[in-house]
């Protein structure tokens, strides 16, 4: 996927990182497309693992798990 192409043909477009369970080294993360609307479980669906898989830690406060409601990227949005 061109990245630019991507960010330029909507501005709800966008990425989030998702890592590897246990993983420190950014080449065990894979970098996922997505919207405004997407939600954590159509990002867990896309990758083949369940849809309650994902978690979240912010400023290295606690972690905690997203729910398949929740939408990753405007969580990632209101940081900015």
């Amino acid at each position: 996927m061109d990245v630019a192409s991507w960010l330029v043909a909507d501005p709800g477009n966008g990425f989030v990182r998702v890592f590897s369970p246990g993983a420190v080294a950014l080449r065990a993360s894979r970098l996922v497309p997505t919207t405004l609307a997407t939600t954590a479980h159509k990002i867990c669906l896309q990758l083949g693992v369940p849809g309650t898989s994902l978690h979240v830690q912010l400023a290295g406060d606690s972690i905690r798990r997203l729910e398949p409601h929740d939408r990753p990227l405007v969580i990632q949005a209101r940081l900015n």
